[in-house]
Protein backbone atom coordinates (compact mmCIF):
# COMPACT_ATOMS: atom_id res chain seq x y z
CA UNK A 1 0.00 0.00 0.00
CA UNK A 2 1.20 3.45 -1.09
CA UNK A 3 0.40 7.02 0.22
CA UNK A 4 1.69 10.27 1.21
CA UNK A 5 4.15 10.63 3.38
CA UNK A 6 2.73 13.92 4.08
CA UNK A 7 -0.87 12.30 4.65
CA UNK A 8 0.38 9.46 7.22
CA UNK A 9 2.72 11.62 9.04
CA UNK A 10 -0.25 14.60 9.88
CA UNK A 11 -2.44 11.25 10.03
CA UNK A 12 -0.14 10.26 12.84
CA UNK A 13 0.03 13.09 14.82
CA UNK A 14 -3.53 13.46 15.23
CA UNK A 15 -3.97 9.44 16.50
CA UNK A 16 -0.74 8.88 18.71
CA UNK A 17 -1.44 10.88 21.72
CA UNK A 18 -4.45 8.70 22.86
CA UNK A 19 -2.92 5.20 22.32
CA UNK A 20 -2.67 4.10 26.00
CA UNK A 21 0.73 3.68 27.90
CA UNK A 22 -0.19 1.34 29.81
CA UNK A 23 0.84 -3.18 29.02
CA UNK A 24 -1.62 -4.03 31.04
CA UNK A 25 -4.15 -4.33 28.08
CA UNK A 26 -1.58 -4.72 24.92
CA UNK A 27 -4.61 -4.10 22.49
CA UNK A 28 -4.06 -0.54 23.80
CA UNK A 29 -0.63 -0.10 23.35
CA UNK A 30 -0.85 0.58 20.03
CA UNK A 31 -2.21 2.41 16.64
CA UNK A 32 -4.80 0.00 14.61
CA UNK A 33 -4.38 0.43 10.83
CA UNK A 34 -6.99 -1.13 8.95
CA UNK A 35 -6.75 -1.30 5.19
CA UNK A 36 -10.24 -1.68 3.60
CA UNK A 37 -10.59 -0.97 -0.58
CA UNK A 38 -8.95 2.40 -0.34
CA UNK A 39 -9.14 3.78 2.94
CA UNK A 40 -6.53 3.37 5.35
CA UNK A 41 -7.91 3.97 9.05
CA UNK A 42 -5.57 4.48 11.69
CA UNK A 43 -7.34 4.69 15.26
CA UNK A 44 -5.79 4.72 18.70
CA UNK A 45 -7.69 4.51 22.36
CA UNK A 46 -6.78 4.49 26.18
CA UNK A 47 -10.29 3.12 26.55
CA UNK A 48 -10.88 7.21 27.81
CA UNK A 49 -10.84 8.76 24.73
CA UNK A 50 -10.30 7.55 21.26
CA UNK A 51 -8.75 9.16 17.62
CA UNK A 52 -9.66 8.15 14.32
CA UNK A 53 -8.55 9.36 11.17
CA UNK A 54 -9.14 7.96 7.59
CA UNK A 55 -6.69 8.48 4.94
CA UNK A 56 -7.15 7.42 1.03
CA UNK A 57 -4.50 4.52 -0.20
CA UNK A 58 -3.14 5.11 -4.08
CA UNK A 59 -4.43 1.69 -4.44
CA UNK A 60 -7.38 -0.60 -3.11
CA UNK A 61 -6.45 -2.82 -1.02
CA UNK A 62 -6.93 -6.74 -1.73
CA UNK A 63 -8.93 -8.02 0.84
CA UNK A 64 -9.95 -5.70 4.28
CA UNK A 65 -7.53 -6.56 7.06
CA UNK A 66 -6.21 -4.97 9.93
CA UNK A 67 -2.65 -4.69 12.28
CA UNK A 68 -1.78 -3.17 15.37
CA UNK A 69 1.31 -1.57 15.33
CA UNK A 70 3.08 -0.99 18.47
CA UNK A 71 3.09 2.71 20.10
CA UNK A 72 7.18 2.73 20.40
CA UNK A 73 7.47 2.11 16.83
CA UNK A 74 4.78 4.28 15.31
CA UNK A 75 5.97 6.88 17.55
CA UNK A 76 9.69 6.25 16.36
CA UNK A 77 7.68 6.53 12.56
CA UNK A 78 6.30 9.55 13.47
CA UNK A 79 9.60 10.82 14.25
CA UNK A 80 11.64 9.43 11.36
CA UNK A 81 9.38 10.98 8.85
CA UNK A 82 9.27 14.32 10.38
CA UNK A 83 9.30 16.51 6.55
CA UNK A 84 10.26 13.62 4.98
CA UNK A 85 8.51 13.97 0.99
CA UNK A 86 7.27 11.23 -1.46
CA UNK A 87 5.54 8.31 -0.57
CA UNK A 88 5.68 6.09 1.99
CA UNK A 89 4.61 2.19 1.48
CA UNK A 90 3.38 -0.40 4.14
CA UNK A 91 3.72 -3.69 3.63
CA UNK A 92 2.24 -6.61 6.49
CA UNK A 93 1.52 -9.65 7.50
CA UNK A 94 -0.45 -11.09 10.27
CA UNK A 95 3.27 -10.88 12.85
CA UNK A 96 4.94 -8.16 11.06
CA UNK A 97 4.74 -4.89 9.37
CA UNK A 98 7.57 -3.11 6.72
CA UNK A 99 7.79 0.54 6.16
CA UNK A 100 9.85 1.52 3.44
CA UNK A 101 10.29 5.55 2.09
CA UNK A 102 13.28 6.63 0.27
CA UNK A 103 16.13 4.93 1.26
CA UNK A 104 14.95 4.11 4.91
CA UNK A 105 12.98 0.56 5.94
CA UNK A 106 11.52 0.46 9.31
CA UNK A 107 10.45 -3.48 10.30
CA UNK A 108 8.34 -3.99 13.45
CA UNK A 109 6.72 -6.47 14.82
CA UNK A 110 2.53 -6.92 15.06
CA UNK A 111 0.33 -6.60 18.23
CA UNK A 112 -1.83 -9.96 18.98
CA UNK A 113 -4.89 -9.35 20.20
CA UNK A 114 -8.20 -7.54 19.28
CA UNK A 115 -8.90 -3.84 18.73
CA UNK A 116 -11.98 -2.89 20.33
CA UNK A 117 -15.12 -2.30 18.39
CA UNK A 118 -15.08 1.01 18.88
CA UNK A 119 -17.83 2.08 16.14
CA UNK A 120 -20.22 0.66 19.40
CA UNK A 121 -19.50 3.34 21.36
CA UNK A 122 -19.56 6.24 19.26
CA UNK A 123 -23.15 7.83 19.72
CA UNK A 124 -25.29 7.31 16.62
CA UNK A 125 -27.94 10.12 17.17
CA UNK A 126 -26.72 12.71 18.72
CA UNK A 127 -29.11 15.49 20.67
CA UNK A 128 -26.75 18.22 20.60
CA UNK A 129 -25.00 19.63 17.94
CA UNK A 130 -22.47 22.72 18.41
CA UNK A 131 -20.32 24.63 15.69
CA UNK A 132 -17.65 27.30 17.29
CA UNK A 133 -14.85 28.41 16.71
CA UNK A 134 -11.54 26.78 18.17
CA UNK A 135 -9.46 29.18 19.70
CA UNK A 136 -11.85 31.03 22.58
CA UNK A 137 -13.02 27.44 23.46
CA UNK A 138 -9.05 26.28 23.90
CA UNK A 139 -8.78 29.69 25.83
CA UNK A 140 -11.75 29.04 27.99
CA UNK A 141 -10.71 25.68 29.19
CA UNK A 142 -7.28 26.58 29.86
CA UNK A 143 -8.34 29.35 32.30
CA UNK A 144 -11.06 26.78 34.06
CA UNK A 145 -8.08 24.44 34.19
CA UNK A 146 -6.54 26.32 37.11
CA UNK A 147 -9.45 26.22 39.24
CA UNK A 148 -9.51 22.40 39.23
CA UNK A 149 -9.76 21.28 42.42
CA UNK A 150 -6.02 19.82 43.44
CA UNK A 151 -5.73 15.88 41.48
CA UNK A 152 -9.02 16.33 39.42
CA UNK A 153 -9.39 17.27 36.49
CA UNK A 154 -12.82 18.17 35.79
CA UNK A 155 -14.22 20.68 33.81
CA UNK A 156 -17.91 21.60 33.56
CA UNK A 157 -19.56 22.44 29.66
CA UNK A 158 -23.46 23.58 29.55
CA UNK A 159 -24.30 23.76 26.60
CA UNK A 160 -27.83 26.05 25.87
CA UNK A 161 -28.98 28.40 23.22
CA UNK A 162 -25.98 30.04 21.79
CA UNK A 163 -23.42 29.51 24.53
CA UNK A 164 -21.17 27.31 26.39
CA UNK A 165 -20.26 27.88 30.08
CA UNK A 166 -17.18 26.70 30.62
CA UNK A 167 -16.46 26.12 34.17
CA UNK A 168 -14.82 24.77 37.26
CA UNK A 169 -14.45 25.38 40.97
CA UNK A 170 -12.22 24.22 44.30
CA UNK A 171 -12.62 25.06 47.54
CA UNK A 172 -8.69 26.47 47.51
CA UNK A 173 -8.80 28.73 44.58
CA UNK A 174 -12.30 29.26 43.86
CA UNK A 175 -14.49 29.28 40.85
CA UNK A 176 -14.00 30.48 37.10
CA UNK A 177 -16.57 30.54 34.44
CA UNK A 178 -16.50 31.88 30.80
CA UNK A 179 -18.88 31.87 28.11
CA UNK A 180 -17.95 30.80 24.66
CA UNK A 181 -20.62 31.78 21.61
CA UNK A 182 -21.50 29.11 19.87
CA UNK A 183 -24.18 28.11 17.22
CA UNK A 184 -26.49 25.29 19.00
CA UNK A 185 -28.96 22.88 18.04
CA UNK A 186 -31.14 20.48 19.87
CA UNK A 187 -31.46 20.23 23.51
CA UNK A 188 -29.19 21.65 26.23
CA UNK A 189 -27.05 19.51 27.93
CA UNK A 190 -24.47 19.91 30.82
CA UNK A 191 -21.45 17.60 30.72
CA UNK A 192 -18.16 17.47 32.59
CA UNK A 193 -15.06 16.48 30.58
CA UNK A 194 -11.47 15.83 32.21
CA UNK A 195 -10.18 19.11 30.13
CA UNK A 196 -7.08 17.36 29.43
CA UNK A 197 -8.28 15.16 27.44
CA UNK A 198 -10.36 18.07 25.72
CA UNK A 199 -8.00 20.10 24.67
CA UNK A 200 -5.86 17.14 22.91
CA UNK A 201 -8.90 16.66 20.59
CA UNK A 202 -8.75 20.27 20.00
CA UNK A 203 -5.40 20.70 19.13
CA UNK A 204 -5.43 18.11 16.54
CA UNK A 205 -8.54 19.24 14.64
CA UNK A 206 -7.31 20.80 11.68
CA UNK A 207 -8.97 24.35 10.72
CA UNK A 208 -10.62 27.33 12.88
CA UNK A 209 -14.03 25.75 13.72
CA UNK A 210 -14.88 22.24 15.41
CA UNK A 211 -18.15 20.63 15.61
CA UNK A 212 -19.38 18.67 18.74
CA UNK A 213 -21.57 16.10 18.75
CA UNK A 214 -23.77 15.24 22.15
CA UNK A 215 -26.11 12.62 23.06
CA UNK A 216 -26.63 13.38 26.93
CA UNK A 217 -24.51 14.04 29.48
CA UNK A 218 -23.41 10.43 30.07
CA UNK A 219 -22.96 9.72 26.38
CA UNK A 220 -19.58 10.20 25.09
CA UNK A 221 -18.68 13.44 23.63
CA UNK A 222 -17.54 13.69 19.88
CA UNK A 223 -15.26 16.20 18.59
CA UNK A 224 -15.10 17.04 14.63
CA UNK A 225 -13.73 19.06 12.47
CA UNK A 226 -16.52 21.20 10.83
CA UNK A 227 -16.69 19.24 7.49
CA UNK A 228 -16.57 16.23 9.56
CA UNK A 229 -14.27 14.46 6.62
CA UNK A 230 -11.87 11.89 7.76
CA UNK A 231 -11.31 12.36 11.56
CA UNK A 232 -13.28 12.18 15.01
CA UNK A 233 -11.86 12.40 17.98
CA UNK A 234 -14.93 10.70 21.42
CA UNK A 235 -14.23 11.49 24.89
CA UNK A 236 -15.72 9.78 27.55
CA UNK A 237 -17.90 12.14 29.69
CA UNK A 238 -17.01 12.01 33.79
CA UNK A 239 -20.13 10.77 35.41
CA UNK A 240 -20.79 12.99 38.72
Amino acid sequence: YALPVADFSGALSQVLFSVAYSDARPELSGVLMKFDEKILTLAGTDSYRLAERKIELKQAASQSHQIIVPLRTVQELARVLGHEEGEIAISANENQVLFSFGEVELTSRVISGTFPDYKEIIPKNSTTQVVLDKDPLVRAIKSASLFCRQGLNHVSFQFSQDKILVSSSSSQVGENMVEVPAKIEGKDVDIVFDYRYVLDGLHAIAGSEVSIELEGASAPGVFLPKEKDSYLYLVMPIKQ
